[in-house]
Protein backbone atom coordinates (compact mmCIF):
# COMPACT_ATOMS: atom_id res chain seq x y z
CA UNK A 1 0.00 0.00 0.00
CA UNK A 2 2.70 2.07 0.63
CA UNK A 3 4.09 1.77 -2.70
CA UNK A 4 1.05 2.28 -4.89
CA UNK A 5 0.69 5.51 -2.27
CA UNK A 6 3.87 7.07 -3.01
CA UNK A 7 3.41 6.12 -7.03
CA UNK A 8 0.41 8.04 -6.70
CA UNK A 9 1.86 11.07 -5.29
CA UNK A 10 4.87 11.44 -7.37
CA UNK A 11 2.45 10.91 -10.16
CA UNK A 12 0.37 13.69 -8.82
CA UNK A 13 2.67 16.21 -8.54
CA UNK A 14 4.45 15.19 -11.98
CA UNK A 15 1.48 15.47 -13.99
CA UNK A 16 2.15 18.54 -16.14
CA UNK A 17 5.13 17.20 -16.81
CA UNK A 18 3.91 13.43 -18.16
CA UNK A 19 1.40 15.45 -19.91
CA UNK A 20 4.04 18.07 -21.49
CA UNK A 21 6.25 14.53 -22.68
CA UNK A 22 3.16 12.25 -23.38
CA UNK A 23 0.71 14.57 -25.53
CA UNK A 24 3.56 15.47 -28.00
CA UNK A 25 4.78 11.83 -28.19
CA UNK A 26 1.67 10.85 -29.25
CA UNK A 27 1.04 13.48 -31.96
CA UNK A 28 4.30 12.67 -33.43
CA UNK A 29 3.67 8.77 -32.90
CA UNK A 30 0.48 9.32 -35.26
CA UNK A 31 2.29 9.60 -39.13
CA UNK A 32 4.54 6.39 -37.60
CA UNK A 33 1.33 4.46 -36.85
CA UNK A 34 0.05 5.64 -40.51
CA UNK A 35 2.95 4.72 -42.01
CA UNK A 36 3.84 0.98 -41.11
CA UNK A 37 7.08 -0.25 -41.66
CA UNK A 38 7.79 2.41 -43.54
CA UNK A 39 9.71 6.03 -42.53
CA UNK A 40 8.28 9.37 -42.01
CA UNK A 41 10.54 12.21 -43.01
CA UNK A 42 13.02 13.17 -45.92
CA UNK A 43 16.12 13.08 -43.67
CA UNK A 44 14.98 10.18 -42.22
CA UNK A 45 15.53 8.15 -45.15
CA UNK A 46 17.42 10.35 -47.37
CA UNK A 47 20.50 10.73 -44.74
CA UNK A 48 20.30 9.34 -41.59
CA UNK A 49 19.66 5.70 -43.09
CA UNK A 50 22.51 5.95 -45.48
CA UNK A 51 24.60 7.42 -43.67
CA UNK A 52 23.76 4.73 -40.24
CA UNK A 53 24.24 2.06 -42.59
CA UNK A 54 27.77 4.08 -44.30
CA UNK A 55 29.45 4.16 -40.44
CA UNK A 56 27.98 0.59 -39.39
CA UNK A 57 29.64 -1.01 -42.25
CA UNK A 58 32.76 1.59 -41.43
CA UNK A 59 32.96 3.57 -44.46
CA UNK A 60 33.46 6.57 -43.38
CA UNK A 61 36.68 8.36 -41.05
CA UNK A 62 35.89 9.28 -37.40
CA UNK A 63 36.99 12.51 -38.44
CA UNK A 64 34.47 12.83 -41.28
CA UNK A 65 31.96 11.52 -38.71
CA UNK A 66 33.14 14.10 -36.25
CA UNK A 67 32.18 16.83 -38.44
CA UNK A 68 28.72 15.89 -38.78
CA UNK A 69 27.36 16.30 -35.07
CA UNK A 70 27.45 12.53 -34.97
CA UNK A 71 25.33 12.27 -31.45
CA UNK A 72 22.52 10.85 -32.89
CA UNK A 73 24.50 7.95 -34.38
CA UNK A 74 25.31 7.36 -31.22
CA UNK A 75 22.32 5.52 -31.04
CA UNK A 76 21.39 4.33 -34.07
CA UNK A 77 24.73 3.07 -35.24
CA UNK A 78 24.96 0.17 -32.10
CA UNK A 79 21.57 -0.26 -32.78
CA UNK A 80 22.76 -1.17 -36.51
CA UNK A 81 25.56 -3.60 -34.97
CA UNK A 82 22.58 -5.36 -33.00
CA UNK A 83 20.75 -5.68 -35.96
CA UNK A 84 17.66 -3.35 -35.62
CA UNK A 85 17.06 -2.02 -38.92
CA UNK A 86 18.02 2.00 -39.02
CA UNK A 87 13.92 2.47 -39.84
CA UNK A 88 12.39 1.16 -37.43
CA UNK A 89 15.22 2.99 -35.43
CA UNK A 90 14.30 6.41 -36.53
CA UNK A 91 10.46 5.47 -36.34
CA UNK A 92 10.97 4.55 -32.46
CA UNK A 93 13.14 7.86 -32.45
CA UNK A 94 11.24 10.12 -33.61
CA UNK A 95 8.28 10.47 -31.06
CA UNK A 96 10.16 9.96 -28.59
CA UNK A 97 12.55 12.98 -29.29
CA UNK A 98 9.46 14.95 -29.93
CA UNK A 99 8.12 14.18 -26.75
CA UNK A 100 11.44 15.10 -24.44
CA UNK A 101 12.17 18.32 -26.06
CA UNK A 102 8.52 19.55 -24.89
CA UNK A 103 9.22 18.12 -21.80
CA UNK A 104 12.63 20.41 -21.79
CA UNK A 105 10.79 23.01 -23.47
CA UNK A 106 8.23 22.82 -19.73
CA UNK A 107 11.65 22.22 -17.39
CA UNK A 108 12.51 25.42 -18.85
CA UNK A 109 9.88 27.46 -18.90
CA UNK A 110 9.01 26.21 -14.98
CA UNK A 111 12.68 27.03 -13.78
CA UNK A 112 14.24 29.91 -15.87
CA UNK A 113 10.46 31.87 -16.70
CA UNK A 114 9.50 30.40 -13.13
CA UNK A 115 6.02 29.53 -14.44
CA UNK A 116 3.79 27.10 -12.70
CA UNK A 117 3.00 24.25 -13.74
CA UNK A 118 -0.34 24.78 -15.50
CA UNK A 119 1.04 27.22 -17.66
CA UNK A 120 4.17 25.99 -18.30
CA UNK A 121 2.61 22.97 -19.56
CA UNK A 122 0.25 25.36 -21.67
CA UNK A 123 3.68 26.95 -23.20
CA UNK A 124 4.93 23.67 -24.00
CA UNK A 125 1.67 22.12 -25.65
CA UNK A 126 1.37 25.51 -27.57
CA UNK A 127 4.91 24.73 -29.39
CA UNK A 128 4.36 21.04 -29.75
CA UNK A 129 1.05 21.64 -31.75
CA UNK A 130 2.07 24.64 -33.67
CA UNK A 131 3.19 23.46 -37.20
CA UNK A 132 6.66 24.69 -37.72
CA UNK A 133 7.11 22.75 -34.50
CA UNK A 134 5.75 19.91 -35.83
CA UNK A 135 7.81 20.14 -39.50
CA UNK A 136 11.16 20.45 -37.09
CA UNK A 137 9.93 17.30 -35.97
CA UNK A 138 9.31 15.32 -39.26
CA UNK A 139 12.79 15.47 -39.96
CA UNK A 140 15.67 17.06 -38.52
CA UNK A 141 15.87 14.61 -35.58
CA UNK A 142 19.01 16.13 -34.95
CA UNK A 143 17.79 19.71 -34.27
CA UNK A 144 15.45 18.32 -31.59
CA UNK A 145 17.87 16.47 -30.15
CA UNK A 146 20.10 19.94 -29.63
CA UNK A 147 16.92 21.72 -29.24
CA UNK A 148 16.57 19.36 -26.41
CA UNK A 149 19.83 20.09 -24.78
CA UNK A 150 19.93 23.82 -25.79
CA UNK A 151 16.49 24.22 -23.45
CA UNK A 152 17.88 21.91 -20.46
CA UNK A 153 21.32 23.41 -20.27
CA UNK A 154 19.78 27.15 -19.66
CA UNK A 155 17.15 25.82 -17.47
CA UNK A 156 19.87 24.49 -14.66
CA UNK A 157 22.49 27.43 -15.48
CA UNK A 158 20.65 29.77 -13.35
CA UNK A 159 20.54 27.32 -10.42
CA UNK A 160 24.13 26.41 -11.10
CA UNK A 161 25.93 27.04 -7.45
CA UNK A 162 28.18 24.19 -7.17
CA UNK A 163 31.05 22.47 -9.18
CA UNK A 164 28.88 19.28 -10.12
CA UNK A 165 25.81 21.83 -11.38
CA UNK A 166 28.13 23.52 -13.46
CA UNK A 167 29.95 20.22 -14.83
CA UNK A 168 26.50 19.40 -15.51
CA UNK A 169 25.46 22.51 -17.38
CA UNK A 170 28.64 21.82 -19.02
CA UNK A 171 27.94 18.37 -20.59
CA UNK A 172 24.36 19.48 -21.74
CA UNK A 173 26.09 22.31 -24.00
CA UNK A 174 28.87 19.69 -25.37
CA UNK A 175 25.50 17.58 -26.19
CA UNK A 176 23.75 20.21 -27.94
CA UNK A 177 26.76 20.90 -29.78
CA UNK A 178 27.65 17.23 -30.84
CA UNK A 179 23.85 16.84 -31.39
CA UNK A 180 23.98 19.57 -34.42
CA UNK A 181 25.45 22.66 -35.83
CA UNK A 182 22.57 24.68 -35.48
CA UNK A 183 21.78 24.29 -31.98
CA UNK A 184 25.60 24.26 -31.28
CA UNK A 185 25.73 28.19 -32.58
CA UNK A 186 22.30 28.96 -30.39
CA UNK A 187 23.93 27.78 -27.07
CA UNK A 188 27.21 29.08 -27.56
CA UNK A 189 25.86 32.30 -28.43
CA UNK A 190 23.25 33.07 -25.91
CA UNK A 191 25.88 31.87 -23.29
CA UNK A 192 28.67 33.92 -25.20
CA UNK A 193 25.94 37.16 -24.94
CA UNK A 194 25.26 36.19 -21.59
CA UNK A 195 29.01 36.19 -20.08
CA UNK A 196 29.43 39.77 -21.91
CA UNK A 197 26.30 41.57 -20.38
CA UNK A 198 27.85 39.58 -16.89
CA UNK A 199 31.26 40.82 -17.63
CA UNK A 200 29.84 44.49 -19.00
CA UNK A 201 28.05 44.42 -15.22
CA UNK A 202 30.85 43.84 -13.35
CA UNK A 203 29.48 40.46 -12.00
CA UNK A 204 32.78 38.52 -11.96
CA UNK A 205 31.34 35.49 -10.61
CA UNK A 206 28.39 34.91 -13.00
CA UNK A 207 31.09 35.47 -15.43
CA UNK A 208 33.45 33.16 -14.88
CA UNK A 209 30.29 30.80 -14.70
CA UNK A 210 28.71 31.30 -17.70
CA UNK A 211 32.50 31.25 -19.29
CA UNK A 212 32.90 27.89 -17.37
CA UNK A 213 30.00 26.07 -19.15
CA UNK A 214 31.10 27.50 -22.32
CA UNK A 215 34.44 26.93 -23.06
CA UNK A 216 33.85 22.88 -23.57
CA UNK A 217 31.67 23.37 -25.81
CA UNK A 218 33.55 25.97 -27.84
CA UNK A 219 36.03 23.45 -27.98
CA UNK A 220 33.77 20.56 -29.51
CA UNK A 221 32.44 22.79 -32.03
CA UNK A 222 35.85 24.20 -33.28
CA UNK A 223 36.85 20.13 -33.51
CA UNK A 224 33.85 19.19 -35.42
CA UNK A 225 34.19 22.45 -37.93
CA UNK A 226 38.21 20.98 -37.97
CA UNK A 227 36.94 17.34 -38.92
CA UNK A 228 34.47 18.98 -41.42
CA UNK A 229 37.04 21.37 -42.99
CA UNK A 230 39.62 18.58 -43.17
CA UNK A 231 37.28 16.06 -44.99
CA UNK A 232 34.79 17.78 -47.05
CA UNK A 233 36.54 21.33 -47.65
CA UNK A 234 34.01 23.10 -45.78
CA UNK A 235 33.45 24.19 -41.86
CA UNK A 236 30.06 23.86 -41.70
CA UNK A 237 28.05 21.14 -43.07
CA UNK A 238 26.55 21.50 -47.17
CA UNK A 239 22.51 21.51 -47.07
CA UNK A 240 20.42 20.08 -49.22
CA UNK A 241 20.55 22.27 -52.60
CA UNK A 242 17.08 23.91 -52.62
CA UNK A 243 14.20 24.00 -55.22
CA UNK A 244 13.43 27.76 -54.16
CA UNK A 245 15.60 31.37 -54.34
CA UNK A 246 16.06 32.03 -50.88
CA UNK A 247 17.12 35.86 -50.92
CA UNK A 248 15.73 39.00 -48.25
CA UNK A 249 11.97 39.35 -49.92
CA UNK A 250 11.72 35.54 -50.46
CA UNK A 251 12.99 35.28 -46.44
CA UNK A 252 10.54 37.89 -45.69
CA UNK A 253 7.65 35.85 -47.26
CA UNK A 254 8.47 32.72 -45.56
CA UNK A 255 8.22 34.12 -42.31
CA UNK A 256 5.25 35.64 -42.33
CA UNK A 257 3.89 32.06 -43.55
CA UNK A 258 5.55 30.18 -41.07
CA UNK A 259 4.76 32.64 -38.12
CA UNK A 260 1.93 35.36 -39.02
CA UNK A 261 -0.12 34.00 -36.11
CA UNK A 262 2.24 34.45 -33.70
CA UNK A 263 3.97 37.62 -34.84
CA UNK A 264 1.61 40.32 -33.39
CA UNK A 265 1.43 37.76 -30.11
CA UNK A 266 5.00 37.47 -29.96
CA UNK A 267 5.29 41.26 -30.18
CA UNK A 268 3.00 41.60 -27.19
CA UNK A 269 4.87 38.79 -25.48
CA UNK A 270 7.92 40.20 -25.65
CA UNK A 271 6.94 43.76 -24.12
CA UNK A 272 5.39 41.22 -21.15
CA UNK A 273 8.12 39.34 -21.03
CA UNK A 274 11.52 40.91 -21.92
CA UNK A 275 13.80 37.88 -21.23
CA UNK A 276 17.41 38.21 -22.87
CA UNK A 277 18.15 34.88 -23.49
CA UNK A 278 14.93 34.58 -26.22
CA UNK A 279 16.15 37.85 -27.51
CA UNK A 280 19.42 37.26 -28.42
CA UNK A 281 18.03 33.50 -29.84
CA UNK A 282 15.79 35.63 -32.21
CA UNK A 283 18.16 38.01 -33.12
CA UNK A 284 20.58 35.42 -33.92
CA UNK A 285 18.06 33.32 -36.05
CA UNK A 286 17.21 36.78 -37.50
CA UNK A 287 20.98 37.27 -38.45
CA UNK A 288 21.73 33.78 -39.57
CA UNK A 289 18.62 34.06 -42.42
CA UNK A 290 20.11 37.62 -43.56
CA UNK A 291 23.28 36.47 -44.02
CA UNK A 292 22.15 33.17 -45.93
CA UNK A 293 20.54 36.11 -48.35
CA UNK A 294 23.44 37.87 -49.12
CA UNK A 295 24.69 36.73 -52.37
CA UNK A 296 28.68 35.07 -51.94
CA UNK A 297 28.45 34.01 -49.08
CA UNK A 298 27.31 30.24 -49.40
CA UNK A 299 25.19 29.49 -46.73
CA UNK A 300 21.51 30.38 -48.88
CA UNK A 301 20.30 26.36 -48.18
CA UNK A 302 20.72 27.23 -44.57
CA UNK A 303 17.90 30.26 -44.42
CA UNK A 304 15.30 27.99 -44.16
CA UNK A 305 16.66 26.40 -41.19
CA UNK A 306 16.81 29.37 -39.26
CA UNK A 307 13.78 30.64 -39.63
CA UNK A 308 12.77 27.60 -38.70
CA UNK A 309 14.29 27.56 -35.52
CA UNK A 310 12.48 30.98 -34.34
CA UNK A 311 9.41 28.24 -33.51
CA UNK A 312 10.66 27.99 -29.48
CA UNK A 313 11.16 31.44 -28.97
CA UNK A 314 8.11 32.72 -30.83
CA UNK A 315 5.58 30.38 -29.37
CA UNK A 316 7.16 31.03 -26.07
CA UNK A 317 6.56 34.80 -26.19
CA UNK A 318 3.13 34.05 -27.66
CA UNK A 319 1.76 32.36 -24.44
CA UNK A 320 1.87 35.79 -22.53
CA UNK A 321 0.70 37.89 -25.43
CA UNK A 322 -2.47 35.80 -25.29
CA UNK A 323 -2.35 37.01 -21.77
CA UNK A 324 -2.20 40.25 -22.98
CA UNK A 325 -4.72 39.99 -25.02
CA UNK A 326 -7.43 39.04 -22.02
CA UNK A 327 -5.82 42.23 -20.67
CA UNK A 328 -6.73 44.57 -23.25
CA UNK A 329 -10.44 43.35 -23.89
CA UNK A 330 -11.17 44.50 -20.73
CA UNK A 331 -11.08 48.05 -21.73
CA UNK A 332 -14.16 47.72 -24.22
CA UNK A 333 -17.19 47.31 -24.10
CA UNK A 334 -20.36 45.01 -25.49
CA UNK A 335 -18.50 43.16 -28.77
CA UNK A 336 -15.84 44.22 -29.05
CA UNK A 337 -15.16 43.65 -25.36
CA UNK A 338 -16.13 39.70 -26.30
CA UNK A 339 -13.79 39.19 -28.88
CA UNK A 340 -11.06 40.38 -27.98
CA UNK A 341 -11.53 38.68 -24.58
CA UNK A 342 -11.89 35.18 -26.21
CA UNK A 343 -8.75 35.69 -28.32
CA UNK A 344 -7.31 32.99 -26.62
CA UNK A 345 -9.95 30.31 -26.96
CA UNK A 346 -10.17 31.15 -30.67
CA UNK A 347 -6.56 30.89 -30.99
CA UNK A 348 -6.63 27.49 -29.31
CA UNK A 349 -9.26 26.19 -31.15
CA UNK A 350 -7.31 27.72 -34.75
CA UNK A 351 -4.22 26.12 -33.28
CA UNK A 352 -6.21 22.61 -32.81
CA UNK A 353 -7.74 22.31 -36.40
CA UNK A 354 -4.51 23.48 -38.07
CA UNK A 355 -2.87 20.43 -36.54
CA UNK A 356 -4.81 17.93 -37.03
CA UNK A 357 -5.12 18.89 -41.07
CA UNK A 358 -1.24 19.09 -41.18
CA UNK A 359 -0.74 15.43 -39.31
CA UNK A 360 -4.15 13.88 -40.98
CA UNK A 361 -4.62 14.94 -44.65
CA UNK A 362 -2.46 12.50 -47.13
CA UNK A 363 0.33 14.84 -48.99
CA UNK A 364 -2.04 14.61 -52.38
CA UNK A 365 -5.11 16.78 -50.79
CA UNK A 366 -2.98 18.78 -48.50
CA UNK A 367 -4.46 22.04 -47.38
CA UNK A 368 -3.56 24.36 -49.71
CA UNK A 369 -1.78 26.83 -46.82
CA UNK A 370 0.73 24.16 -46.42
CA UNK A 371 1.71 23.39 -49.57
CA UNK A 372 2.92 27.15 -50.41
CA UNK A 373 6.90 26.80 -49.65
CA UNK A 374 7.08 22.91 -50.40
CA UNK A 375 10.94 23.11 -50.46
CA UNK A 376 11.12 24.40 -46.55
CA UNK A 377 7.91 22.91 -45.32
CA UNK A 378 6.28 19.44 -46.26
CA UNK A 379 2.73 19.45 -47.33
CA UNK A 380 1.19 17.10 -44.83
CA UNK A 381 3.17 14.85 -41.94
CA UNK A 382 1.80 11.98 -43.71
CA UNK A 383 5.07 11.46 -46.33
CA UNK A 384 8.08 10.61 -46.44
CA UNK A 385 10.31 11.57 -49.16
CA UNK A 386 7.08 10.31 -51.27
CA UNK A 387 3.65 10.48 -50.26
CA UNK A 388 2.26 7.11 -47.89
CA UNK A 389 0.22 6.28 -50.92
CA UNK A 390 3.22 5.42 -53.13
CA UNK A 391 5.81 3.94 -50.42
CA UNK A 392 4.41 0.55 -50.57
CA UNK A 393 4.50 -0.15 -54.34
CA UNK A 394 8.09 1.73 -54.18
CA UNK A 395 9.20 -1.01 -51.59
CA UNK A 396 7.59 -4.02 -53.90
CA UNK A 397 9.53 -2.19 -57.05
CA UNK A 398 12.56 -2.25 -55.56
CA UNK A 399 12.28 -5.74 -54.35
CA UNK A 400 11.50 -7.30 -57.97
CA UNK A 401 14.46 -5.22 -59.40
CA UNK A 402 16.26 -6.69 -56.63
CA UNK A 403 15.85 -10.12 -58.24
CA UNK A 404 15.29 -8.79 -62.08
CA UNK A 405 18.63 -6.38 -62.40
CA UNK A 406 21.66 -7.95 -64.53
CA UNK A 407 25.01 -7.46 -64.06
CA UNK A 408 26.37 -4.17 -64.89
CA UNK A 409 23.06 -2.31 -64.70
CA UNK A 410 23.12 0.54 -62.29
CA UNK A 411 19.54 1.98 -60.51
CA UNK A 412 19.75 6.12 -60.72
CA UNK A 413 17.95 7.68 -58.34
CA UNK A 414 17.07 10.69 -57.53
CA UNK A 415 17.54 11.70 -53.48
CA UNK A 416 13.86 11.35 -52.70
CA UNK A 417 14.44 8.02 -54.24
CA UNK A 418 18.23 7.01 -52.39
CA UNK A 419 17.51 6.26 -48.65
CA UNK A 420 14.64 3.38 -50.34
CA UNK A 421 17.44 2.41 -52.93
CA UNK A 422 19.82 1.87 -49.87
CA UNK A 423 17.08 0.03 -47.31
CA UNK A 424 14.91 -1.81 -49.58
CA UNK A 425 17.04 -2.32 -52.69
CA UNK A 426 19.06 -6.03 -52.54
CA UNK A 427 22.11 -4.66 -54.89
CA UNK A 428 22.65 -1.40 -52.90
CA UNK A 429 26.53 -1.11 -54.77
CA UNK A 430 24.79 -0.44 -57.79
CA UNK A 431 22.73 2.13 -56.98
CA UNK A 432 24.44 6.21 -58.59
CA UNK A 433 22.71 8.89 -56.80
CA UNK A 434 22.13 11.66 -59.07
CA UNK A 435 21.04 14.17 -55.89
CA UNK A 436 18.48 16.80 -56.96
CA UNK A 437 19.29 17.22 -60.52
CA UNK A 438 17.77 15.10 -63.66
CA UNK A 439 17.73 11.52 -64.49
CA UNK A 440 19.97 12.68 -67.98
CA UNK A 441 22.50 13.90 -64.89
CA UNK A 442 22.35 9.72 -63.36
CA UNK A 443 22.68 8.62 -66.71
CA UNK A 444 26.11 10.12 -67.39
CA UNK A 445 27.43 9.63 -63.63
CA UNK A 446 26.16 5.86 -64.60
CA UNK A 447 28.11 6.19 -67.79
CA UNK A 448 31.38 7.30 -66.08
CA UNK A 449 31.33 4.30 -63.43
CA UNK A 450 31.20 2.12 -66.18
CA UNK A 451 27.58 0.65 -66.08
CA UNK A 452 26.24 -0.67 -69.64
CA UNK A 453 22.83 -0.07 -68.67
CA UNK A 454 20.59 2.16 -66.37
CA UNK A 455 16.73 1.73 -65.24
CA UNK A 456 14.98 4.55 -63.18
CA UNK A 457 12.07 4.55 -60.96
CA UNK A 458 10.13 7.36 -61.25
CA UNK A 459 6.21 8.25 -60.89
CA UNK A 460 4.33 6.84 -64.45
CA UNK A 461 1.79 9.43 -66.17
CA UNK A 462 2.90 12.49 -65.21
CA UNK A 463 2.17 12.30 -61.93
CA UNK A 464 5.52 12.95 -60.25
CA UNK A 465 6.90 15.46 -57.83
CA UNK A 466 9.79 17.75 -57.24
CA UNK A 467 9.27 19.58 -60.51
CA UNK A 468 9.67 16.49 -62.42
CA UNK A 469 6.59 15.74 -63.88
CA UNK A 470 7.66 12.57 -65.97
CA UNK A 471 10.44 10.96 -67.39
CA UNK A 472 13.27 12.58 -70.15
CA UNK A 473 12.52 10.51 -73.46
CA UNK A 474 14.34 7.40 -73.80
CA UNK A 475 13.22 6.08 -70.98
CA UNK A 476 10.43 3.08 -71.31
CA UNK A 477 8.43 1.84 -68.59
CA UNK A 478 9.14 -2.34 -68.08
CA UNK A 479 7.20 -2.10 -64.58
CA UNK A 480 4.08 -1.00 -62.77
CA UNK A 481 3.01 -0.98 -59.18
CA UNK A 482 0.42 2.20 -58.01
CA UNK A 483 1.33 5.50 -59.10
CA UNK A 484 5.57 4.42 -59.78
CA UNK A 485 7.25 2.48 -62.36
CA UNK A 486 10.68 1.22 -63.35
CA UNK A 487 11.59 2.65 -66.39
CA UNK A 488 14.61 1.34 -69.07
CA UNK A 489 16.88 4.15 -70.49
CA UNK A 490 16.58 2.28 -74.02
CA UNK A 491 19.86 4.42 -75.46
CA UNK A 492 23.07 2.28 -75.00
CA UNK A 493 24.95 3.90 -72.44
Amino acid sequence: MFGWSSLLSYLKRARFALVAFLLPFGIRAIPEIASGQYPVGWDTISFYVPSTLDWAAGKDSLLFMLGEAPLIYAISVPAKLLSVDPVMTFKVMGPMLYGTLCLSLFKYLRMTLDWNGRRSLEGSLLASLYFVTLRISWDLYRTMLGLTFTLLALAFLDGARTWKRHSAVAILVCLSVLSDQFTAVIVLFILGYRGIIALARRKRETTLTTFKVLVPGLLVFTLMAFGELATTGVPFPRQPLLQESWNILEGLNFLIFAFFPLIPLAILGIMELGKKDLQAWIFLCFGGALAAAMPGFGFAETGYRWVLLLSIPFCIYALPGLSAFAKIGRTFSGLPKMVVRNVPKIFAIGLIVSTGLYIFLPAQVAAPYYSLYPSFVPSSMMQSTVPLSDEGSLVRLLGWLGSNIGPGTALITHQAFYGWAREYFSQPNSVVNYGYAGPLTGVEEAKSKGYLTVVLIWWNNGQGWFGQMGVPSGFSPVRMDGNLAIFDYSARV
